[in-house]
């Protein structure tokens, strides 16, 4: 969220109260979106449970995380997330 130019940290603070409230998270940084100061407390805190860096292929590096988590045997089918990613949701 912008105003005025210049950044704030709404984001990241949105993913503490989220987690505060027991969901998981996913973190996709962008360059000057948040102020490292936050960036460095939610780290050290644990607001985040998979941490996208900037410079990453965002969504798609999101859902390779949570494939492996979700399926580390490693045997996609066609329910699977990278299935579905690679040949979309017939």
């Amino acid at each position: 969220m912008r105003s005025n130019g210049k950044s704030n940290t709404a984001h990241l603070y949105d993913l503490k109260g989220a987690k505060d409230c027991g969901m998981g998270t996913i973190y996709v940084e962008r360059s000057g979106e948040d102020q490292e100061e936050v960036k460095n407390k939610a780290k050290e805190e644990g607001w985040v449970d998979i941490w996208i860096k900037d410079g990453q292929e965002g969504l798609l590096d999101a859902a390779k995380a949570l494939e492996k988590i979700l399926e580390p045997e490693g045997y996609p089918d066609e329910n699977s997330l990278s299935w579905i990613l690679n040949h979309g949701s017939e």
